[in-house]
């Protein structure tokens, strides 16, 4: 019995003497391996183009990692732990064309860059509503199918109409 217990004591003094080392390796690595891990951070703005504004909500992606961020109101972002190295951006937001930009991080430092994006419509495609009238027994009905032009229909709405109106009073 004395001894069962002695080998428990040891088999946990073993694991905390192999935890103290592992994490004091951790908690001051060799400045060798210290820098081979750490990566720069890349900071910038994204503009519009035309107007030279900054544009919110941008999508910030380093290409071929999982690392991004978001524009803030000004059009400025901050992207944390990028690896050393040349690195391509890509920036996405709706109602703009994609930019792209080169930059070149190095280990603790800033990388500095801006991103200026042309405005583009993105065409959409084609709505199809069909419907179908509930509870028709007397014949069957085929759906039917038609086309809406926005262009027109706005046309129409903003062509101007005309009522003729008398003034003279009738006569009693």
């Amino acid at each position: 019995m004395h001894t069962l217990v002695d080998q428990h004591l040891r088999r946990r003094w073993l694991i905390l003497a192999c935890s103290i080392m592992t994490l004091g390796g951790l908690a001051a690595p060799s400045s060798a391996s210290g820098q081979a891990g750490q990566g720069g951070t890349i900071v910038g703005r994204v503009t519009d183009a035309r107007t030279g504004t900054g544009i919110e909500r941008a999508t910030v992606q380093v290409q071929t990692t999982r690392l991004a961020g978001t524009t803030d109101r000004d059009g400025r972002f901050r992207i944390a732990n990028v690896p050393a190295g040349a690195q391509n951006l890509v920036v996405l937001r709706l109602g703009f064309a994609s930019g792209r930009r080169a930059v070149t991080v190095v280990a603790g430092q800033e990388a500095s860059v801006e991103v200026s994006l042309q405005q583009s419509a993105v065409e959409l495609d084609q709505v199809v509503v069909t419907g179908t009238p509930a509870g028709e027994t007397r014949r069957a009905i085929g759906n039917t199918v038609s086309r809406i032009d926005v262009g027109d229909e706005l046309a129409n709405r903003l062509r101007p109409t005309f009522r003729v109106c008398s003034t003279r009073a009738r006569p009693d």
